[in-house]
């Protein structure tokens, strides 16, 4: 009778540990070790520097004792001498925090070799009784008996039972390796955030450019060419010309989109791969602000170029990743609209050959097509409007994509630009009836705010999270887009904020948050989340989200937010306003709940009154009043409040609710 073996089971480790070895993780040692010594002797050159102004201070108070020059020179030098005798002590402690990284560096490669040499012991061994199956006849009992007692003494050997347990010490080291860079990291960033030279911008210090940390991607793309993700010639491209190259290249943009980061492939990948694994946070604490700092902080250690770079490279990851500047992300996109664009292709000639197919059927036994055919049109149509968008933003590279994800319907983009001379940021949120197919409509319609602002000063986002209702009724009077999608606004309205932070303005930009039609609705239960702005807005909103009954539900980051809302006279958004049960309606109307400011739609620049059912969208047509009270809630300007309500008598007793007669009231926004 055959037995059933007992050894390791079938595939325990197989492959698991490549061809004989486990690769090392981190940075190299002699590397680090490089920096730390440089880092030491910068310090001690400081420690002169220092010396030498402390010196220089008595002989400039002596040159000009009087007049504005030497006051100028004076204070100069005085605002130099607070800064600099900190500097000195910072790198010491850096080239310490360096050289002791670099001894456990040493110490996990010793380890690795270790487990290497086990695993070509082991491994042969164990792959000779796997080979015998899950159960082994008696002419071979003998056979088996000898290689699993054969598999034992060598285990014993290595101190491993099987290749398992060495994949499992392998993955052990890779943790604490990657641990200990992170601690590593946190103590380096500690000194450079405390001696941020004045006037630098949040993550900036006078040594940063110096830190180690995936401030070169070198070899990052040699351990994508190594893997067959990239071929050699793309070693030398800048992000410009490799996102370049991808457009044309849209096998390669889909195995970089496809790849995830792993260990061991370079610092920048090490990073990457760290954000996927578990980590411990303190109780209570915004685990999403955390992880958006700890990214921005990292991302600060590259150029400008090395972060667009980054992103080309690992599209999948840095696309929508909160904490990652716009830029990169930017890319990451870029390449992703590459890969979508042929999807979408392919998913277009398909329809065609359906639709060619369902035209040439002359059958009396299969009746009229033309009800199939029409559908496959409306597919089609939808098809090569996401197609139209995914063209228009390959030919345009400077079209800035800062969320995409085709699956999901998930797009959005900056017009304008986010940088040291922009005041105000505002985002939009579009509503039913917007799909990737039509966005573009909204994003040209958005971008005219932008256009009538001083040049740099206003940035728009046009932000669809997510799929939107496609029907009024009853898509639009559900509340289970809104409560997808609000989550989602909520956290990307920080990262909005960090990057305004982060954009070298001498005061950050104001952030507004705006919401049309069903956009409104998102609003309001993003509101619920915390959404981080200075200003919100509902422009012919639904409601203020469900289960919200007044601003008391709200969790506003910024505690001195303002709130705006406006409905043109006769849209039909009025007979969803004030709805909410069962997830149906969007509860109470903006323009009449407490701490909202209602501002007026007036008219078109004609003198036609914005109202009724063309008034849901006419109140973007630009110079109209609403389009103007908009732009002065993005800009922080002066807008005209609706007066209030005034309460009328009925020939039976009764009294009704009406819009007043008076003009409107200028108010300036604070």
């Amino acid at each position: 009778m055959a037995k059933k073996r007992g050894g390791p089971a079938a595939g325990d480790g197989a492959g698991a540990g490549g061809p004989g070895h486990y690769p090392y993780v981190g940075d190299v040692p002699e590397a680090v070790r490089t920096v730390a010594a440089s880092l030491a002797e910068q310090a001690a050159a400081m420690q002169g520097v220092d010396q030498s102004l402390g010196a220089l201070v008595p002989r400039v108070r002596a040159s000009w004792r009087e007049g504005v020059a030497g006051d100028t020179a004076y204070a100069a030098v005085s605002k130099v001498l607070e800064f600099t005798p900190t500097v000195a002590p910072s790198l010491s402690v850096v080239s310490s925090v360096l050289a002791e990284l670099a001894g456990d560096l040493t110490a996990a490669r010793l380890r690795i070799d270790e487990l290497c040499a086990a695993y070509g012991t082991l491994e042969p061994a164990e792959r000779r009784v796997v080979a015998f199956g899950d159960w082994i006849p008696p002419a071979r009992e003998s056979a088996y008996d000898r290689a699993l007692s054969e598999m034992e003494v060598v285990a014993a050997l290595v101190g491993f039972r099987t290749v398992a347990d060495i994949d499992a010490e392998y993955a052990r080291v890779v943790r604490t390796v990657t641990s200990q860079a992170e601690a590593a990291g946190d103590r380096i960033a500690a000194q450079t955030s405390a001696h941020a030279l004045p006037g630098g911008r949040a993550g900036s210090s006078a040594f940063a450019a110096g830190m180690p940390g995936g401030t070169d991607l070198t070899a990052t793309v040699d351990s994508l060419v190594a893997r067959g993700l990239l071929p050699p010639e793309c070693r030398d491209m800048d992000s410009a010309t490799l996102l370049d190259w991808l457009k044309n290249h849209p096998d390669v943009a889909r195995a970089l989109v496809e790849n995830r980061p792993g260990p061991g492939g370079s610092p920048a990948e090490d990073f990457l791969y760290s954000l996927t694994q578990p980590a411990l946070y303190p109780a209570g604490a915004d685990i999403s602000g955390i992880d958006r700092d700890r990214v921005r902080t990292f991302f600060e250690t590259m150029s400008p170029e090395d972060q667009k770079l980054l992103g080309a490279l690992f599209p999948g990851v840095v696309g929508d990743l909160s904490g990652a500047p716009f830029d990169a992300r930017d890319s990451g996109n870029y390449v992703r609209i590459v890969v979508a664009k042929e999807d979408e292709a392919a998913h277009i000639a398909a329809l065609r050959d359906q639709l060619t197919q369902l035209s040439s059927i002359n059958d009396p036994r299969v009746g009229s097509t033309e009800a199939a055919q029409d559908a496959i049109r409306e597919q089609l149509a939808l098809a090569e409007g996401r197609l139209g968008l995914y063209q228009g933003v390959l030919d345009h590279p400077e079209r800035q994509i800062v969320l995409f994800d085709a699956a999901k319907g998930a797009f959005a983009e900056v017009s304008g630009v986010i940088g040291p001379s922009t005041k105000n940021i505002g985002v939009i949120v579009p509503g039913t009836g917007t799909n990737m197919a039509g966005i573009q409509g909204n994003v040209t319609a958005y971008s005219a705010f932008v256009e009538h602002a001083p040049p740099g000063e206003l940035a728009m986002i046009t932000w669809m999270g997510g799929g939107l209702p496609q029907s009024i009724f009853p898509d639009a009077f559900l509340d289970s887009s809104s409560r997808d999608l609000g989550p989602l606004l909520a956290e990307f309205s920080r990262d909005v904020r960090q990057e305004g932070a982060y954009a070298g303005a001498a005061t950050p930009p104001q952030l507004t948050v705006a919401g049309h039609s069903y956009g409104g609705a998102v609003v309001g239960i993003a509101e619920t989340y915390g959404v981080d702005a200075d200003r919100i807005l509902h422009i012919e909103s639904p409601g203020l989200g469900n289960d919200v009954n007044s601003t008391a539900d709200y969790h506003p980051l910024n505690p001195d937010v303002r709130r705006y809302a406006m409905t043109a006279p006769g849209d039909p958004i009025a007979l969803a306003q004030g709805k909410d049960a069962w997830g149906f309606g969007h509860g109470p109307a903006p323009d009449t709940a407490t701490g909202f400011t209602r501002l007026a739609t007036g008219s078109y620049e004609d003198g036609t009154v914005v109202a009724g059912v063309d008034a849901h969208g006419g109140v973007f047509t630009p110079r109209s009043d609403s389009w103007e009270n908009m732009y002065q809630v993005f800009t922080g300007g002066t807008v005209l409040v609706c007066p209030p309500d005034v309460q009328v008598g009925t020939p039976d007793g009764y009294y009704v609710t009406q819009p007043s007669s008076d003009p409107p009231t200028p108010e300036d926004i604070p």
